[in-house]
C-alpha cells in the first residue's frame, strides 16, 4: 500500500505520460484507450477480431493471429490464442504478450478503464 501511495504522489504516471502519451493512459486527442502503441479493445471484440471460435471447429490457420497483435484486449485469459500460432508469427506473439502482461503488473492493470 505505501508503494501504490508514493507511486501516486510522485506523479510518476504524469512524467510518463508526458514521455510517451500512447503508453500510460487515454489518448489526449480522441480518447481511445491505448497501450504501447495499440488500440484497446474488450475482450470479446478482440476474440471475434482473432477469429477464436472459427479457428477451434476449423484449425489454427482460420485465427486471425497478425490482426488480433495489432490490439490488445481489456483484459487477460490464459485463453487469448488457445491454439497457439503458426510458426512464423510466434516471435510477435511473444513479444505481444509480453507487453500485454506488462500492463497487467502497473497499478490499476486490468479490470480498470486503461
Amino acid at each position: 500500500m505505501k508503494l501504490d501511495k508514493l507511486i501516486r504522489n510522485s506523479r510518476l504516471f504524469e512524467r510518463l505520460d508526458k514521455l510517451d502519451p500512447d503508453t500510460t493512459s487515454k489518448s489526449k486527442n480522441d480518447g481511445i484507450n491505448y497501450w504501447k502503441g495499440k488500440k484497446i479493445v474488450s475482450l470479446a471484440e478482440w476474440k471475434k477480431i482473432a477469429n477464436s471460435d472459427k479457428a477451434f471447429q476449423k484449425g489454427i490457420e482460420h485465427q486471425n493471429t497478425n490482426e488480433a497483435l495489432q490490439y490488445f484486449p481489456d483484459d487477460y485469459t490464459d485463453w487469448l490464442f488457445p491454439l497457439g500460432v503458426l510458426q512464423e508469427l510466434i516471435l510477435s506473439e511473444k513479444i505481444w504478450l509480453t507487453n500485454l502482461q506488462s500492463r497487467q503488473r502497473i497499478p490499476g492493470g486490468f479490470g480498470s478503464n486503461f
